[in-house]
């Protein structure tokens, strides 16, 4: 064994900190020297995470798979209180090794020298893909850390940016005979109510030409929002401004918003609180104090979310999770993409303090307590469950920290008359047709948004397939009584940014559009998760998977990521999922860049 093996030197090592390493005097045929050098190149990974995560887990990856081997490692980060934003990054990093090195050694793993030849090239490419993942593994090769997924593109490929960057061309939009839906993709206490409130009363040029803007307050409704918002436009002329005053957190309600778009000759333009973000969240976490602190001073809240609700905290941190996985560029990106339009509404000075130790410590402690509690009850209250104990004790130390620093947050935040003044001033350049729109109708596509190439299937005719099986086989029909199944899209994963390069992803560029014949054999699935076996028949183009087992994820439980659906042939040969062969089913897929 090489290394240090003693405990408390692996206790006192932080997740951040690179430092050097002994190397015993062992020695096994003249390997000790290439061992040790490879113990240098990899001193970019906390030792702790490259030896009890990457090194010895090994065996449990190998003989019991992968779901074992996430159970292990997440295990082990319970034990060092690794912070819950940092074991959503490791979990990725981890999820991309497994694959990586099962893919590459079938039955039995690497040994303790072989795995070290393994992880220094994995880790180094690892690095290389993106800022977020050189931060993560701590390397400081010379690949620049300013680098856009474009640069990425032309060095990695070679490829001109003609070649493999063509998007489409920005264009004025014609607003006559059209409305607006003003839409908030944002946390409570970012002060939508407060500006839908003021643009009622102040809304400037935005009527200008005889239009008329109206507002629906989420907190006064009673049944769903979104189908009633859709019904009060209809009644009104098409030329109205809709303010839709309700948090619109996800790609689900978005995808509502666009539909009421379409339906009523309108444009969506979502106002989201602009903030730097972190890797993992398109919201900081000095952002997110102060969206806390607000709620805890209001009185009277029509919704109840205000000072005397006693789980404040919690409900924003679950607002707070609904955006997790994407950062900041990726957040307006996909919003851009799909409404061609964003207005950013300040809340922060520019010129601030950083946020108080204390403040940051209680959000870490409640963020590590919704993860957990995440994992245990899934959505159950917090005032429910084993940690509710816990979660009281956090939220009256919440309100006193950030209560004791009121004079912070009443000095960083960016004063509302500032704050409203700068969205409705967007919103007219909007109206009046001065920010243009991409000429295909939705925005101008950059790579820096794009995450995967794939072939997207007809979900009719997916949920078809899937019908038929539940009738023909007892099993998959039982499969599916216990659980939730609803497929809104369907897609087989051509080439994905993150596992096998940004150049691969580019390729597909041109081939947009492009139909291809995929035939559906199988149905896999497990306790967790379940998928269609996908096989790309030959076409012109010859488009293929970069994927090692092509497939289509029909469904994932609530904490399992459709990535893990990858490892189903792994699951299958250790008996933690199972194969239904079925005639094969031939669909016609389309090339798309997600």
């Amino acid at each position: 064994m090489h290394g240090d093996r003693r405990p408390e030197s692996v206790v006192s090592l932080t997740d951040r900190i690179s430092e050097s390493l002994q190397i015993s005097h062992e020695r096994d045929n003249g390997s000790a020297d290439e061992v040790e050098n490879l113990m240098v190149k990899l001193k970019f990974l906390p030792y702790k995470i490259r030896t009890f995560l990457i090194r010895n887990g090994l065996s449990t990856l190998f003989d019991n798979g992968f779901p074992a081997y996430r159970k292990y490692y997440l295990k082990q980060m319970g034990i060092w209180k690794t912070s819950f934003e940092k074991q959503q990054q490791l979990d990725w990093l981890l999820t991309e090794w497994a694959q990586y090195i099962t893919s590459k050694y079938r039955g039995r793993g690497p040994n303790n020298h072989t795995y070290l030849s393994e992880a220094e090239p994995f880790l180094e490419q690892f690095a290389k893909r993106s800022t977020q993942n050189k931060r993560l593994v701590g390397y400081t090769g010379s690949v620049t850390a300013t680098e856009s997924l474009k640069e990425e593109v032309i060095e990695s490929s070679a490829l001109s940016v003609q070649e493999s960057l063509t998007v489409a061309k920005q264009e004025k939009i014609d607003m006559k005979g059209k409305g607006m839906v003003i839409f908030f993709p944002a946390i409570p206490g970012c002060g939508k109510s407060a500006v839908c409130k003021e643009l009622l009363n102040d809304p400037g040029e935005l009527v200008a030409n005889g239009r008329s803007i109206h507002s629906l307050m989420g907190d006064l409704v009673k049944g769903k929002y979104w189908p009633l918002l859709a019904k009060e436009r209809q009644k009104r002329p098409k030329e109205t401004i809709t303010l839709a005053d309700k948090n619109a957190p996800n790609v689900e309600v978005w995808d509502t918003v666009r539909d009421i778009c379409n339906d009523t000759s309108a444009i969506g333009v979502p106002v989201v609180p602009d903030s730097p973000g972190t890797e993992l969240n398109p919201f900081a976490l000095d952002a997110l104090a102060l969206f806390m602190y607000r709620v805890i001073q209001r009185q009277n809240h029509p919704g109840n979310l205000d000072k005397e609700s006693p789980n404040a905290g919690y409900v924003l941190l679950m607002f707070y999770n609904l955006y997790s996985r994407k950062n900041r560029k990726e957040f307006e990106g996909a919003l851009r993409q799909q409404f061609g339009f964003l207005v950013k509404l300040p809340i922060l000075k520019p010129e601030r303090p950083p946020l108080p130790s204390a403040i940051q410590d209680v959000l870490s402690e409640g963020l590590d307590l919704f993860g957990s509690h995440s994992r245990k009850h899934g959505k159950l209250d917090s005032s429910k469950g084993s940690l509710s104990q816990k979660w009281s004790i956090w939220e009256k130390n919440l309100r006193q920290v950030l209560n004791r620093n009121a004079v912070y947050f009443n000095d960083i935040q960016t004063p509302f008359k500032e704050a409203f003044e700068s969205v409705r001033q967007q919103l007219i350049a909007i109206l009046k047709g001065e920010v243009p729109i991409n000429s295909a109708g939705e925005e101008v596509r950059s790579f820096n948004n794009i995450t995967y190439a794939a072939l997207t299937l007809p979900v009719n005719e997916v949920t078809q397939t899937l019908q038929h099986l539940a009738a023909t086989n007892i099993d998959i029909e039982n499969y599916f009584c216990d659980r939730m199944v609803i497929l809104n899209s369907a897609h087989v994963t051509l080439a994905h940014k993150h596992a096998h390069g940004v150049a691969a992803v580019a390729k597909f560029g041109d081939l947009r559009g492009v139909e291809v014949p995929v035939m559906l054999t199988a149905f896999l699935f497990s306790a967790k998760l379940c998928a269609l076996e996908a096989r790309i028949m030959e076409n012109e183009k010859g488009i293929y998977s970069r994927n090692p087992w092509p497939h289509v994820t029909v469904w994932t439980a609530k904490g399992t990521r459709p990535k893990e659906s990858n490892f189903l042939p792994q699951m299958l040969q250790s008996g933690h999922a199972w194969r239904v062969d079925f005639a094969p089913v031939v669909l016609s897929g389309v090339v798309e860049l997600l």
